[in-house]
């Protein structure tokens, strides 16, 4: 397994970013969605309860944006993790234990899976991806 700075998926990924903003009707919101953590996540929530369960694609395109306020919120940074089954975009959580948060899919796993990820089931998930973020981050530094 290696991790690398986000370089093969960084057109997926803008494009992603740039389909959720096309959804922001509202200038304020579209401005506030750029820096503000909870903006995302509420936009996350609007632009999900729209979507059908079996648009991979919007609920890939959501899960960037889940994953980018993830990162704001914990700091983890996005890279590219590569192993024999391919490459995937991931917050890396400890680069040097490999460890790493997949946001991307978050959603659309749940999705295809049959579950609806409204509001509840997002955040939800959103604390419990901080929550075990931060297990791991204990872990390592009480094995060091």
């Amino acid at each position: 397994m290696t991790l690398q700075p986000l370089h093969a998926w960084t057109g997926t990924i803008a494009a992603h970013r740039d389909w959720v903003r096309g959804w922001i009707a509202n200038p304020k919101q579209r401005e506030q969605f750029e820096t503000d953590w909870n903006t995302k996540i509420h936009v996350v929530c609007a632009v999900g309860s729209q979507l059908d369960l079996d648009d991979t694609s919007g609920w890939q395109a959501l899960g960037v944006v889940f994953g980018d306020a993830l990162s704001m919120v914990t700091g983890y940074p996005w890279a590219e993790l590569t192993d024999e089954y391919g490459t995937a975009p991931c917050l890396v959580i400890n680069a040097a234990a490999e460890a790493a948060l997949f946001p991307l899919t978050m959603l659309s796993k749940r999705a295809e899976g049959g579950e609806c990820p409204d509001t509840d089931v997002i955040a939800d998930l959103f604390q419990h991806a901080i929550d075990h973020g931060r297990q791991v981050e204990n872990l390592l530094a009480s094995e060091s």
